[in-house]
């Protein structure tokens, strides 16, 4: 199957060698899988951890400072799991390329969200594109999300590490729409934050226009999508068409995947991904884990040199 030739989970952006090696010199030069790799958990233990973590009761802030989202932004970039501060941790839950984990990444910044801010799941949100996203001929990615953040006066900020900053929902629907969508039809969607990934059961080859995953699916011909109140421009579904069209962590399958597009299935296993993420927060105090590599990002402007390379790859500007 070509690459990006049927579907994409999201973007699977690479550091070019040299950030890399910065990167890995600031790890002690090594990075390896933590708890040695292994994988003990069934996927209903992993959502219970991944439950109760995101519905912390300790976490009741309704909103948090610009310089809290920062922090979520930061540590998510620079998780031992869900980072992108080192290629080799996507290297090594995602071999085969074809998953990219943005809904992992989105998972990771809900936790670090609850965790580190202290901030309620219900003043988080996903935000999701869904459509032909593409900068060139071929077809690059089917959808992406991010995880959205109530900052100060109730605004919604994405907390994205595949930008190079967290920034207001509207701006980065703008930069989506810009880099990605080359005038052709792509819609959001606002979910709440427990949702972690659109159904990918089926993405059929010849479309029909029933599913949201496809293409020519319209929100706006269908039933239970209105736009969202809080968000120009994005869709928000009603209960029954977040559960017809989306897989919230009360049945999304935390081990794996398969997607079928009416022809074949494609299998895909997370090699632990979601595991590993829920116990990286159940075993290590989130505030204390990253605190070094908070302080380099800080101190050292660490987070805006890693993503120069992948910036100037996707033509985005640097603040």
């Amino acid at each position: 199957m070509k690459k990006f030739a049927l579907f994409a989970f999201c973007l699977v952006c690479a550091i070019p060698g040299a950030q890399a090696s910065q990167q890995a010199r600031n790890w002690g030069g090594r990075w390896t899988p933590p708890f040695d790799g292994r994988q003990t958990m069934s996927s209903d233990e992993v959502r219970r951890a991944f439950q109760a973590l995101a519905r912390d009761p300790k976490a009741a802030n309704l909103q948090v400072s610009l310089e809290e989202i920062r922090s979520i932004w930061e540590a998510t970039y620079l998780h031992p799991v869900a980072g992108l501060d080192d290629p080799r941790k996507l290297e090594y839950y995602d071999p085969s390329g074809g998953v990219g984990f943005c809904y992992g990444r989105a998972a990771c910044a809900v936790l670090e969200g609850t965790s580190r801010a202290r901030l309620a799941l219900s003043s988080m949100a996903k935000l999701f594109v869904v459509g032909d996203l593409r900068q060139g001929d071929d077809p690059e990615w089917r959808f992406h999300v991010t995880t959205l953040a109530r900052g100060p006066s109730a605004q919604w900020h994405a907390v994205d590490p595949i930008m190079p900053v967290p920034m207001r929902a509207e701006d980065w629907m703008r930069e989506v729409r810009r880099i990605w969508g080359g005038g052709r039809d792509i819609h959001f969607y606002l979910t709440p934050a427990s949702v972690i990934i659109p159904d990918l059961s089926l993405v059929p080859v010849h479309e029909e226009g029933k599913r949201l995953i496809e293409v020519s699916f319209r929100p706006e011909r269908r039933e239970g999508f209105s736009l969202a109140p809080s968000l120009e421009g994005a869709y928000s579904p009603d209960e029954a068409r977040l559960a017809e069209h989306f897989q919230s962590d009360k049945v999304f399958n935390f081990l794996g995947i398969s997607i079928s597009d009416g022809l074949r299935e494609f299998p895909f296993q997370y090699n632990g991904y979601f595991e590993h993420l829920v116990r990286s927060f159940m075993e290590v105090s989130p505030t204390a884990r990253p605190a070094q590599a908070l302080s380099m990002a800080r101190g050292a402007a660490l987070a805006e040199r890693a993503h120069r390379g992948i910036i100037n790859k996707l033509g985005l500007r640097l603040p």
